[in-house]
């Protein structure tokens, strides 16, 4: 790139950089008209009129004397100061070890966001970093903001993408306080916005899956769930398909449909030849469909095949969960002891190997053992629910 001009795009929200400079100056107010600006930085008007829009280059020695008439340095124009701090904070999200840690870096670039597109992306990631951190309300505050800003881009640029990232969050959010109407009104909201994009729409109609079952709808999240997988056929996206055939088996399952859902999870493994954990998951939940349906040999051949992909990867908590299978499909409580009595298994892992056992023991008959095992349940504080339902497993 030739070094007299300046960059196109800034360094972390990859904002078009005329785009940028027009958001900053609108934030500052009537002194930074273009008439008034052009006059101070010895342009005119109509040259500053096409800088914004992209169709003029804007060259290096230009945006010295912009940033110097904005009262900002170009490196905060240009976001190459938040670069590697908004780098760390994309990376602590993704690995979700450090809340507070990102919760105060997030904080941060959001107090100093400048502009329209740098606001709507700092308010988005702040909401999710309340949301790692547990605090929820704060996230719906944070991502509504963000939610609004998204809005007024889709109004400017006429682009979704970042209405959509918005959209996925604040409905954790909604979720994770339970205000399932809010989540509601919000996609229908949205919904009209991606009519010409069916992947979004496939997702939009499995968070509508998602918000009916957690009322109790199982019957309407079904219908949701068949509505994804069919914005998923009209994408062409093959991989997509397979993950919403994978959600709709889990509606099927709840409906007792067991045959069904192994058919759709049976469908869905073969486009997941290049994402082990996906292909693992899915075959843990076949077999959970053939232990259903009494099919414990199919479930065995399943289960030794998973377990040879788990102990591979070192996936402890999902190796645990597949050897509590293997207890329930060759009816050996060994595995599922084994587990229990393994303090590396995270607790979770070791409430459901002890519903297994008492389970085991129930059907065996065996009074003494079923005792046992239910002073060690209570303990634990878990409920008596099939074991197979359970939501963990």
């Amino acid at each position: 790139m030739n070094s007299l001009v300046a960059p196109s795009f800034t360094a972390v929200d990859k904002i078009p950089l005329g785009r940028r400079i027009e958001e900053i100056k609108k934030e500052k107010g009537g002194y930074y008209s273009n008439v008034a600006m052009a006059g101070r930085i010895g342009t005119n008007h109509e040259t500053l009129r096409l800088m914004w829009k992209g169709k003029r280059e804007i060259y290096t020695f230009e945006l010295d004397k912009i940033a110097i008439d904005l009262k900002l340095p170009v490196e905060r124009i240009l976001q190459v100061d938040v670069k590697k701090e908004t780098e760390e904070l994309i990376a602590l999200l993704l690995e979700r070890k450090h809340p507070d840690k990102t919760l105060k870096l997030a904080l941060k670039l959001a107090d100093q966001a400048l502009g329209l597109s740098e606001r709507c992306n700092a308010m988005l990631r702040l909401g999710q970093a309340f949301n790692d951190s547990y605090q929820f309300i704060e996230s719906k505050n944070a991502l509504e903001q963000a939610h609004q800003l998204a809005l007024r881009t889709k109004e400017h640029y006429g682009e979704t993408d970042i209405l959509y990232s918005v959209m996925y969050q604040l409905m954790a959010s909604y979720t994770a306080i339970r205000d399932f109407k809010s989540a509601s009104d919000l996609l229908n909201e949205i919904m009209p916005f991606f009519e010409e994009t069916p992947s979004r729409l496939s997702s939009i109609s499995y968070q509508k899956a998602m918000i009916e079952e957690s009322n109790g709808n199982i019957v309407a999240a079904h219908k949701f769930a068949v509505e994804s997988v069919q914005h998923a056929k009209e994408s062409g996206n093959q991989v997509l398909l397979a993950q919403t055939k994978f959600n709709l088996a889990h509606f099927e399952f709840k409906m007792a449909n067991y045959s069904k859902s192994q058919v759709l999870l049976t469908d869905a493994i073969k486009e997941f030849d290049q994402d082990s954990r996906s292909r693992i998951i899915t075959r843990k939940e076949i077999v959970k469909t053939l232990l259903k349906q009494g099919l414990k040999s199919s479930a065995v051949t399943v289960l030794e095949t998973a377990i040879v992909e788990a102990r591979d990867m070192n996936w402890r908590d999902m190796l645990g969960k597949l050897l509590i299978l293997y207890t329930l499909a060759t009816d050996q409580p060994s595995y599922a002891k084994a587990i229990l009595d393994d303090n590396g298994y995270s607790l979770k892992i070791r409430y459901l190997a002890c519903k297994c056992l008492l389970e085991h023991y129930r059907l065996s008959g065996d009074a003494p053992m079923f005792l046992h095992y239910h002073e060690v349940a209570e303990k634990m504080c878990i409920d008596f629910s099939d074991f197979l339902d359970e939501g963990e497993l």
